[in-house]
């Protein structure tokens, strides 16, 4: 339907649609019309810091360059140990892009790929130097299907709208995260293509922030039991995941405390399953809207869970699968 679709969900509070951000752009910069530029190489030597997403125009204002279509960064040597902000925002007519010279790189800073909606594929690899990584990373690179984060291993801090909207997305690998403990506002906002999704790699994750999983409206089942360690989350954590029918793992969320509004709303077709045969279920009608009583129905059934574990320990039967302490 319309819904699974992605359509009629409205845009997360805050994240610009493309053409949104270009009359926004236009209006604020008096950006003029900017020729096709086709960028053999960038030579950036012995640089510390690289900028390359702006030139300025005649008034002194930033001009994006959406006209971009091929760009090979050369380094003379080390090559550049942190990228700047909107690196190369907007190219939307890149498709292909080579980081193998940024293997020294540590920090990256707001923006690197925002906007660049004709990519269709992206190597991380060279990235696995990376400890920081600020707002908008991949944001509405919508026509990336797959991308494997598992290079990013060094990475201990990511900022808002990591990949939202990367709407064409079918396969995402996040291993890679498994240092991250915070995950920001809009972390996979839209992802609409997404089917499945394993949070495996999150475990470490205390708190997350606004809009989630917002309106990644294929997903048909989601395992939360590694966000066990997760003691705050943010509005609308899974708000117009239109397909949803299967979630389960709240029996593990000992830690929580808090938990925004709008947590599963207009998620209709959803059910809870239990962690293990036999365990309980919290009650959904409690959850949906969160708040307060979705933290005190998902503590009651953490005691209900552990006490069941116990009873099932005490006896010798088989409760929880192997591995999962309810811990």
């Amino acid at each position: 339907n319309a819904l699974a679709r992605g359509e009629g969900i409205p845009a997360a509070i805050g994240v610009e649609t493309p053409e949104q951000r270009k009359t926004r752009l236009a209006a604020e910069s008096k950006v003029k019309a900017v020729a096709v530029i086709d960028v053999e190489a960038v030579n950036v030597g012995d640089v510390h810091e690289l900028r390359l997403g702006y030139v300025s125009n005649p008034d002194g204002y930033p001009a994006i360059l959406p006209a971009i279509r091929r760009l090979i960064v050369t380094t003379t040597s080390e090559g550049p140990l942190k990228i700047g902000d909107f690196f190369l925002d907007d190219c939307s007519g890149l498709t292909s892009l080579d980081l193998s010279p940024l293997g020294n790189v540590k920090t990256i800073e707001s923006g690197f790929l925002s906007y660049c909606s004709g990519l269709t594929s992206l190597d991380l690899s060279p990235l696995r130097n990376v400890t920081t990584i600020g707002t908008s990373f991949l944001l509405y690179c919508s026509e990336l299907t797959s991308l494997d984060l598992s290079p990013l291993g060094n990475v201990k801090k990511i900022g808002s709208g990591f990949l939202s909207y990367c709407i064409g997305l079918t396969s995402l690998d996040l291993r890679g995260l498994q240092n991250v403990t915070r995950i920001r506002h809009d972390f996979l906002a839209a992802c609409r293509g997404l089917t499945s999704l394993d949070l495996s790699p999150l475990r470490n994750v205390t708190t997350i922030g606004n809009n989630f999983l917002y309106g990644c409206s294929r997903l048909t089942s989601l395992d939360l039991i590694p966000l066990g360690n997760v003691t705050t989350i943010g509005s609308s954590f899974l708000d117009y995941c239109t397909v949803l029918t299967t979630i389960k793992g709240f029996g593990h969320w000992e830690k929580i405390t808090s938990i925004g509004n709008k947590f599963l709303t207009n998620t209709d077709r959803v059910s809870i399953a239990p962690d293990f045969d036999g365990a309980p279920v919290p009650n959904l009608g409690t959850l949906r809207l969160g708040g307060e009583a979705a933290v005190a129905e998902i503590k009651r059934i953490v005691a209900a869970v552990q006490a069941v574990q116990g009873s099932h320990a005490s006896t010798g039967r088989a409760g929880a699968p192997e591995g999962s302490s309810g811990k």
